[in-house]
């Protein structure tokens, strides 16, 4: 039985870390927001993570609208634009030039480690030890003297700390040059940042290429979320929340929001004038 009541404990330390009071978020705009993340660093958190505001209400939240995460000294996060999304991805190394990545992702019954060099222009890859030489030559060949190191194998995988540092004091004029006429190979662009200012939850205002359109929806629901956070006594507060979650994921798809969650937002702020005013407005922006 105390063995148990030991292991609980653990599991609630790991999940619930002692300086719980000094985890934030950082959105895309800028807004910090402090809260309670509950994740779990070991598991997949790339796609969503479980935020407690400071206020009791909770929701997922999720990278097309965070720009950094802060859990503790060692699990710091960035949204990072990845294939056609964008993925929380802990920090490991960021530079002027050249930022190193990884996350954890479900593959079957299993979960798979997945390393990420990333550039501020957007560009990033996957990195394989398997082939390692040929692309990352080919990723990092506007940088010529680390390119002639990576194909004379004077870079490998095992390297990639020191790799990451050498890109960073390359010469910047020609680093910046390609980066600026370079065909992104990502949707969205990243901000660039330093080591230091990463640790300081430092954020970008470049909310990549995502349409403006589409930028525009994300920050309405946003500024709706906060309103149904203001209401005192709201009973379905938490249930708008959720539904806001949902609607969410489904703008930043480019999907439709169906009639129905419409109809259910509709039955839940029944009896609210001045909130049924404000869900018209967000369901009249959402639909131009």
């Amino acid at each position: 039985m105390v063995s148990r009541i030991v292991i609980a404990l653990i599991l609630c330390c790991s999940l619930f870390p002692l300086n719980a009071q000094d985890q934030y978020i950082v959105k895309l705009n800028g807004d910090t927001i402090r809260g309670k993340l509950q994740i779990n660093p070991m598991r997949d958190n790339s796609q969503s993570m479980f935020f407690k505001y400071l206020d009791g209400s909770k929701e997922n939240v999720r990278p097309i609208r965070i720009s950094y995460v802060y859990y503790d000294e060692e699990h710091q996060y960035r949204s990072i634009p990845f294939y056609n999304q964008r993925l929380f991805m802990q920090i490991l190394k960021e530079g002027r030039n050249l930022s190193y990545y990884h996350y954890i992702r479900k593959r079957d019954n299993s979960v798979a480690t997945t390393k990420v060099l990333a550039k501020p222009n957007g560009d990033a890859l996957e990195i394989s030890a398997l082939t390692f030489k040929k692309h990352v030559s080919e990723f990092l060949e506007d940088c010529p003297q680390i390119q002639a190191k990576v194909d004379a194998k004077e870079y490998r995988y095992k390297d990639l700390d020191q790799l990451v540092d050498d890109y960073n004091n390359c010469d910047i004029q020609v680093v910046l040059a390609s980066s600026v006429n370079s065909s992104s190979k990502s949707t969205g662009s990243m901000e660039s940042a330093t080591v230091t200012a990463a640790a300081a939850g430092a954020d970008s205002n470049n909310t990549g290429s995502m349409g403006s359109g589409k930028q525009a929806k994300l920050e309405q629901i946003d500024a709706f979320r906060k309103y149904v956070r203001g209401l005192n006594n709201f009973e379905h507060a938490r249930d708008v929340l959720e539904w806001l979650t949902d609607v969410e994921y489904r703008v930043s798809q480019d999907r439709d929001v169906p009639n129905y969650l419409w109809n259910s937002l509709d039955a839940m702020t029944n009896g609210n004038d001045q909130l049924q005013e404000e869900a018209g407005k967000l369901q009249a922006a959402l639909k131009n």
